[in-house]
């Protein structure tokens, strides 16, 4: 597990590293799928790691809603410990859950 302190500087080497020595990587962000920290991470293992790949990148984030508010539950806004793979990589694209 690789916790990233700063997104500006990237410590891309030890991400790279750290995905040549796997082959995997799971990517959990508290922002949106979309133009946040885990898109461009995952960005990053495409152009530049995508040999030492041996699975798909997978991203988990928040649930997509069309705008969070003071009142949005946290369980909305938090990237849901239910959405991690449960097995070892799971081969499938992780999908985001309906709101109730």
């Amino acid at each position: 597990m690789i916790d990233p302190r700063t997104l500006v500087p990237l410590d891309e080497d030890t991400i790279l590293r750290s995905v040549a020595k796997t082959g995997r990587a799971v990517i959990v962000d508290e922002g949106r799928d979309r133009a946040s920290a885990a898109s461009h991470i995952a960005a990053i293992l495409a152009d530049k790691g995508f040999a030492t790949l041996k699975a798909p990148v997978k991203r988990v984030t928040v649930r997509t809603s069309p705008c969070l508010t003071r009142r949005t539950p946290k369980r909305v806004s938090s990237p849901a410990k239910s959405r991690l793979p449960r097995r070892r990589f799971q081969s499938h694209v992780l999908q985001p859950e309906p709101l109730s």
